[in-house]
């Protein structure tokens, strides 16, 4: 059968455009993204000697080595390095980790957040996910509060009659806790992962409520390892809400404003007080407290101290008002009104507001765990179980259970 120009015209083109696509499949590759982000703990103040981790990932591996040079930015003191300012990635894989790590210049007067950037990659199809990189606090060292005469006649009084030596666990204290989550919540929650480990220290000296017959311990920062996760959950829950919810609630969007918020200023803080040692090994560290509906839970008592939500309770002393977008009107608010209502940027609200003595969930398979902790000063240890939450029943599905296992000093 006789081929007619324009069909001939239509098969070259097929078969051209055919080629063009093999030879530009061989030429050119699939964007290789490079992510940073940080393992565990994402603060840590200027002493703190085992560092941070940064892990890098690949999309996917190559088969042959790659380079990745990093840079910090936002630490116009000095005060901390990478441990690497390139990193390689062997053929095959995915995975590598930098850590950042401190100078021990002791330079610090506030608080700073630096960032692990990208600065290039040696395969021109690799490039950072993300200009912003990963975010790391920096505080000044932590001060560890010098004991009384007073107390350290308590002290005293413990090792001779109790045969408690209180210094194996006063000032800064190794902590290692472990976070596990429940199956409803592991998967939006914690990338997927059963558990999250934090290597961390606790600042602990003996508690203004301590007595001559009882011991106690008041962990005054960093309690349970969990101070940088608080602040990232109270940070979950309000201004980095993943869903929106906060932002494009007006009352939430116009507090924010007027308060000028600036995550990179803010600062956050907790503590733990009246941690009891009991004669049979065991610890009391829970509290029955009112519940916001007036019923009495018990809770594990951390205390919080939030930069934003002590400058709004400032403007509330003060008489301010906000004006809040309501359809077509604007309204003015009493800044006082609005927080006694909505408790908005109150770390309590946000953080460990379920019973922890009994399961207030009910989740099918539960993750809840009754509060219980011991010490032992001949194996130089003291360990916290206990059931937490955070999001005011909003965001979890069930209690997340944490372990926070305390190293004694020898």
């Amino acid at each position: 059968m006789k081929t007619s120009k324009l069909t001939l015209m239509l098969l070259l083109a097929i078969i051209g455009l055919a080629s063009c696509s093999s030879n530009s499949n061989n030429s050119e590759q699939m964007t290789n993204y490079v992510t940073l982000a940080v393992n565990g703990e994402s603060e840590m103040t200027e002493d703190y000697t085992k560092g941070i981790d940064v892990t890098l990932t690949l999309a996917y591996s190559l088969s042959k080595d790659a380079t990745v040079d990093l840079t910090l930015s936002g630490d116009d003191k000095g005060a901390v390095k990478l441990s690497q300012n390139q990193v390689t990635f062997p053929a095959g894989q995915k995975t590598a980790t930098v850590k950042i790590l401190s100078n021990n210049q002791n330079i610090l007067g506030a608080q700073e957040v630096v960032y692990v950037k990208v600065v290039s990659c040696s395969e021109n199809n690799m490039h950072p996910i993300s200009n912003e990189g990963a975010a790391i606090t920096i505080k000044p060292n932590a001060a560890v509060p010098e004991l009384t005469a007073d107390q350290l006649k308590l002290i005293e009084g413990y090792k001779t009659n109790l045969g408690i030596d209180l210094t194996k666990v006063l000032g800064m204290v190794d902590v290692k806790t472990t976070i596990t989550y429940g199956n409803d919540d592991k998967g939006a929650e914690n990338n997927g992962n059963d558990t999250r480990i934090i290597d961390g220290q606790s600042i602990i000296t003996l508690s203004g409520n301590a007595t001559s017959e009882k011991p106690v311990l008041k962990m005054v920062t960093n309690p349970m390892g969990l101070e940088s996760f608080m602040y990232e959950k109270l940070l979950r829950c309000t201004t980095e809400d993943p869903d929106g919810y906060f932002s494009a609630d007006p009352i939430s969007a116009a507090l924010t404003n007027i308060v000028n918020y600036n995550k990179s200023t803010e600062t956050f803080t907790s503590s733990l007080d009246n941690i009891t040692l009991n004669d049979d090994g065991t610890l009391n560290f829970t509290k029955a407290t009112s519940n916001e509906d007036g019923s009495t839970i018990t809770k594990v008592p951390f205390s919080y101290n939030y930069s934003v939500w002590t400058r709004l309770n400032e403007m509330a002393k003060a008489g301010k008002t906000v004006n809040i977008s309501e359809g077509e009107n604007t309204v003015e608010y009493s800044i006082q009104d609005l927080i006694n209502q909505y408790s908005t940027f109150n770390p309590s609200y946000y953080l460990g507001n379920s019973d922890v003595s009994k399961d207030a969930y009910g989740a099918t398979l539960s993750n809840f765990t009754a509060p219980s902790a011991k010490y032992d000063f001949n194996k130089g240890t003291m360990s916290f179980n206990f059931s937490w939450d955070y999001g005011s029943g909003m965001i979890l599905y069930d209690y997340i259970k944490i372990n926070a296992a305390y190293t004694m000093h020898k």
